[in-house]
């Protein structure tokens, strides 16, 4: 479930130097929306106190966004009661962020389900793509898919990258392919790892080694374990044993039990039982069952190696297959 409060982004420093004074000036005359900008650049100097105040200016002189980042630094302080009612005043007041943010503090801080669903769903309607994807979130958790696929769609239509993501995971279980790659398409133009492992895995299915090559380094850039390991079997497949290695090693260290899998493999052939070993443990742990036989296979064999003194006999092993998109990313 979304957890993350939104705030605003921090205001940049091209801004210049005398955007501090002429702010402060603004703000004195009473303008609302200098009091709330005065506060970003408070804030993000780390100024708490001089920065809730002008938030508090903001807010009291009816200014949304100076509520919605009142929240933001109340919440951040611990004042729970305080945040909560500087979202609901921006979101009576028609606020899509202060819906968005109300929402997921009902959701996180009071277990007030309804009321948090509800809170998204006005921000949906304001045309937050964030409070669709939110909104898309609760109600699959509930059973909701046709609720769900419909939050998605509007999501993805403003342009979330989760949302074109988690649509393209729907719709390949479905068996619409060709409408997944196409969400997945759009999730990567976004910057999604996986909306790029999943354009990898459908160029792959169609035979596009290099589309696929290219797609799951994009994902691997983007700090995926499906697209580092999907990367590494098409390098080892090309015969470069060591970049492969490398990637499996990456793959396994951001939780992949392919990747740790095909590490195992590696490690086996070349002769390093011990590292062999741990990396099988990993993908076993993670429920691999490929991995549970392998680690089987090569204790046999190390017993047969104290008992002998011989080197492992190269039995056959199994070998991890590239698997659908279907692990979802919230955020």
């Amino acid at each position: 479930m979304p957890t993350q409060f939104l705030g605003h982004s921090p205001l940049r420093a091209k801004l210049g130097a005398g955007t501090e004074v002429l702010l402060a000036r603004l703000d004195a005359q009473g303008d609302p929306e200098a009091a709330g900008r005065l506060g970003l650049l408070l804030r993000d100097r780390g100024d708490a106190v001089g920065a809730e105040a002008a938030f508090r200016r903001s807010h009291d002189r009816g200014h949304l966004a100076g509520s919605v980042s009142l929240g933001k630094l109340l919440i951040e302080k611990g004042d729970l009661e305080g945040a909560e009612a500087a979202w609901r005043h921006a979101d009576l007041g028609g606020s899509a962020e202060g819906a968005l943010n109300l929402g997921t503090f009902l959701q996180v801080e009071r277990a007030d389900l309804s009321g948090g669903e509800a809170a998204w769903q006005r921000a949906d309607d304001r045309g937050s793509p964030e409070g669709a994807f939110n909104l898309e979130v609760a109600r699959e958790s509930r059973g909701d898919l046709a609720g769900a696929e419909a939050a998605w769609r509007r999501a993805d239509e403003r342009g979330s990258a989760d949302a074109g993501l988690n649509l393209g995971n729907l719709l390949y279980t479905r068996g619409d392919h060709e409408a997944a790659e196409a969400a997945w398409q759009r999730a990567d133009e976004r910057g999604s790892a996986g909306g790029a492992y999943g354009v990898g895995l459908r160029s792959q299915e169609r035979g596009d080694l290099d589309t696929a090559e290219a797609a799951y380094r994009r994902a691997d850039e983007r700090g995926s374990g499906q697209g580092a390991a999907s990367l590494g079997r098409i390098l080892e497949q090309n015969g470069s044993l060591a970049s492969a290695e490398a990637l499996y090693r990456r793959a396994a260290e951001r939780g992949s039990v392919e990747g740790a899998f095909n590490l195992g493999l590696i490690l086996y052939k070349s002769g390093r039982l011990d590292e062999a070993e741990g990396a099988y443990r990993q993908a076993a742990a993670g429920g691999f069952a490929k991995a549970m036989f392998n680690l089987g296979v090569l204790r046999h064999e190390r017993r047969d190696i104290q008992g002998k003194g011989c080197f492992p006999s190269g039995r056959r092993v199994g070998r991890a297959r590239p698997h659908n998109a279907g692990a979802r990313s919230f955020g």
